[in-house]
């Protein structure tokens, strides 16, 4: 605990700022004395270094603003994580790959930006227990304008920050690369921008999924769920995956009911809440669980398509989004944790800094080593 909380407290964001005077001092060593130093200590300290470093990498990802942070850049970054072990390797899905895959909701979001959308899929295998992979999905917005329904002034400053559920699926494969546990895991990062320009999607118009449900978008700025849906869909059908986990700064509704402490968590089977709960505990990072009712996911049903992408005047918004996820995953034991509250906070708290914390990389990692 008091590595973990020397390694994470010092961190400062401070790569643009010239002023050397401004910068943070690193910790250049820490001494630790104890009476009977041991192989296990080692290897624990060697384990919570691993996990602070990458948890301090994710923060650098989402503080850093969108026009150095773009898809490429995302998908250069999960090569690189890549080339760390052979036993993981990477796929990059550009705009043609998605038109031919028939990802129509992805295409709808990013139809607005000039920077090239891309699906990053990354894999891990190393002598797994598990029979079927575990599919992580995180949401790679890594600038979030609304659209053409626009967020106004005080919503739209911080958007840089809507890839962190990208970014921590980006961390957790990190840290999979140098702890190396027996498993078996799948990757995916949408990785889009969400503008306005002369090709947006528009509100009314009607996109097809991945699966083949059509989707009325009437909301541009719940797009967050719309790549997610398109990627969960893709996820379970080319990987037949065990369990899924998907990640996302989805709603501020979330914000609105737990705050910046925790993560809302949803899902449909029990045994994979319990696990994330339990890797909640053990890591610090987090969670609290909330419903999806039958009233939800009838109101996610669309009256001229099958499914509409946002429905307004009901409340339980991070619920509602939820519900609409919920369509895209079959049976397949699946959770959401919605980050929005913990990913990203306006004033430091203890170990974490103002802006991003790195939550919840380790709830992640301490989640699939647990499994």
């Amino acid at each position: 605990a008091l590595t973990e909380g020397l390694l994470l407290g010092n961190y400062k964001f401070d790569k643009y700022i010239t002023d050397k005077n401004k910068k943070r001092q690193k910790l250049k060593n820490i001494n630790l004395y104890k009476t009977k130093s041991s192989k296990s200590t080692k290897t624990k300290l060697n384990r919570i270094q691993e996990i602070c470093s990458t948890t301090n990498l994710v923060r650098d990802l989402v503080n850093s603003p969108s026009i150095d942070i773009t898809p490429n850049e995302l998908a250069k970054t999960a090569r690189k994580i890549a080339k760390q072990s052979s036993k993981a390797k990477v796929t990059v899905l550009g705009e043609k790959e998605i038109k031919k895959n028939k990802m129509g909701l992805i295409m709808g979001v990013s139809a607005g930006s000039n920077q090239e959308s891309k699906v990053i899929i990354l894999e891990y295998k190393n002598k797994p227990k598990n029979k079927k992979p575990i599919l992580l999905v995180g949401k790679g917005v890594t600038f979030d304008a609304g659209g053409l329904n626009l967020k106004i002034h005080s919503s739209i400053e911080g958007m840089k920050m809507d890839m962190a559920g990208g970014a921590t699926v980006l961390g957790a494969f990190d840290l999979l690369t140098k702890l190396q546990p027996n498993l078996h895991v799948i990757g995916i990062v949408p990785a889009v921008e969400n503008l306005v320009g002369g090709n947006a999607y528009k509100p009314d118009d009607i996109l097809t999924a991945y699966n083949g449900k059509t989707v009325e978008i009437t909301n541009t700025d719940a797009e967050g769920r719309l790549i997610l849906a398109d990627s969960l869909a893709f996820g379970v059908k080319k990987y037949k995956p065990e369990c899924i986990v998907d990640l996302a700064t989805l709603t501020g509704a979330c914000i609105t009911a737990l705050g910046y402490t925790r993560a809302g968590l949803f899902s449909n089977d029990t045994k994979l809440r319990n696990k994330l709960t339990a890797a909640s505990k053990s890591s610090g990072n987090k969670t609290w669980p909330l419903p999806i009712d039958d009233i939800h996911r009838d109101k996610v049903k669309g009256d001229v398509s099958d499914l509409k992408n946002y429905t307004g005047g009901l409340g339980a918004g991070s619920t509602m989004a939820a519900a609409f996820l919920e369509q895209f995953v079959n049976k397949t034991p699946w959770a959401h944790l919605d980050i929005a509250g913990v990913a990203f906070i306006p004033s430091e708290t203890s170990y974490r800094p103002k802006g991003a914390t790195g939550d919840p990389v380790k709830l992640i990692f301490e989640f699939l080593e647990q499994y």
